[in-house]
């Protein structure tokens, strides 16, 4: 296919999603006129049945938590997918940084090497923060893994590349992401032991406004915070990998 047959195609294609986009969004109701049948029960009942003031969380985590088990595994698979793909292009060479990745060429001082390793401890702890609330306020263990995952930036643009492979090991977060993912459905299988129903809320709820309370909501969202956060830190980790040269390359 030529360069401009593949521009008639995408222009057709691009019209044909613009004009659902624009159908969709022109039969939207105005913001917060339109409540559904299923919202305003779960606004009822959610905190009562699961003490979370968080109904997202609520229905994230138990009311559709299995939906949320595939959606985990939908960034599980994608990122193995990405670890496989980088592999093949790299293979067993050896790995050098660029040229330009020493500190002094890049301008580093040290002000700016402190400033960037307390960014990414503040970025971490802030991703750590919005996880650990999630049955209180907006927020979660996709929204914190992804923010804490991101920390890895601040130590590549402050340190560089050797000092980021030096602290984040890919062999440490393929583990931790695997057992993340997997921690989720053996939750499931063993509350289906307990229960007769998987990811039925089978461990006490606690208090309604408390960090540790929606019973195994708490536990779940400790589990996809894992397997994000360490997944997103390994898919920015494998992403700066390629900035490195070869052998080959070198020369």
């Amino acid at each position: 296919m030529n360069d401009r047959a593949r521009t008639v195609l995408f222009l057709v294609s691009a019209a044909a999603v613009a004009a659902v986009l624009i159908e969709g969004i022109a039969g939207l109701s105005p913001f917060g006129t339109h409540q559904t049948a299923y919202a305003a029960m779960l606004l009822r009942v959610a905190v009562l049945e699961r003490h979370v003031l968080n109904v997202a969380t609520a229905v994230n985590f138990d009311y559709r938590g299995f939906d949320t088990l595939g959606e985990e595994f939908i960034l599980f698979t994608s990122i193995a997918g990405v670890l496989i793909i980088f592999s093949e292009l790299r293979g067993g060479k050896t790995l050098y940084p660029e040229p330009m990745d020493g500190p002094a060429d890049r301008g580093r001082t040290a002000a700016i090497r402190a400033f960037a390793t307390g960014l990414a401890a503040f970025v971490a702890a802030m991703g750590m923060n919005v996880a650990l609330h999630t049955s209180i306020t907006p927020g979660g263990g996709f929204q914190g893994g992804a923010i804490f995952g991101s920390a890895v930036v601040c130590i590549y643009l402050g340190a560089g590349y050797a000092a980021l492979d030096r602290t984040a090991k890919k062999s440490l977060l393929d583990t931790l992401e695997a057992l993340g993912a997997a921690a989720f459905a053996l939750i499931g299988v063993a509350t289906a032991f307990l229960s007769g129903a998987f990811l039925k809320n089978s461990l006490p709820l606690g208090a309604a406004g408390s960090i540790p309370s929606g019973g195994t909501i708490f536990a779940i969202n400790a589990a996809v915070f894992v397997e994000v956060g360490c997944g997103f830190a390994l898919l920015l980790l494998l992403y700066l990998h390629q900035t490195c040269k070869t052998e080959e390359e070198q020369r």
